[in-house]
């Protein structure tokens, strides 16, 4: 079968070629692959508004909306979270990201894997902030949370015209 002796060689190379490749795929590629999916944080932040009604009798009052944040933890391991904030695309009296979330945690908050932390702000105090004698100084908001490693995630940008339209719509909403 093996009469060429050329032939050996190539099917030998070819062989601990594969063999090589099969061990390091095996016993370093994937571990590694595996460890530094385990390091890596991975935290989800959802932006998005929240509509309040109070039933008073035969009256429906419709209350200002919130803006929530909702931090996700999706990795596989506890995060420590520092307090999320607000960001904005243009600064304001040289700061571009407010606290504005009023907490009942204390932070560093420790986030169980597939944990939810949901935070929300009064639309109204975020609008009284944003505008300066009614001329609107920003465009777009986003929620911004580190982990105590230092990291940061973000959320999805939300336009200021959305938030008034939803203030607008609220407004207008009178249930009897």
């Amino acid at each position: 079968m093996f009469s060429n002796p050329d032939d050996k060689i190539k099917i030998a190379a070819w062989a601990a070629t594969i063999t090589t490749f099969t061990f390091f795929l095996n016993f370093v590629g994937i571990p590694l692959i595996l460890r530094i999916k385990r390091s890596l944080e991975k935290i989800h932040l959802d932006i998005g508004f929240s509509h309040r009604f109070i039933s008073t009798g035969s009256d429906l009052q419709v209350m200002p909306p919130v803006l929530t944040c909702t931090v996700t933890n999706r990795s596989n391991n506890s995060v420590y979270i520092n307090k999320p904030c607000l960001k904005i695309s243009k600064p304001i009296n040289g700061r571009n990201k407010f606290s504005t979330i009023h907490h009942s945690d204390e932070f560093p908050l420790k986030l169980e894997p597939g944990q939810q932390k949901k935070d929300e702000l009064n639309t109204l105090d975020l609008m009284s902030q944003l505008f300066d004698n009614e001329e609107m100084l920003i465009s777009k908001v986003r929620f911004e949370v580190s982990s105590t490693s230092g990291k940061i995630y973000r959320s999805k940008k939300i336009k200021v015209k959305d938030i008034l339209e939803q203030l607008e719509v609220a407004g207008n909403q009178n249930f009897k």
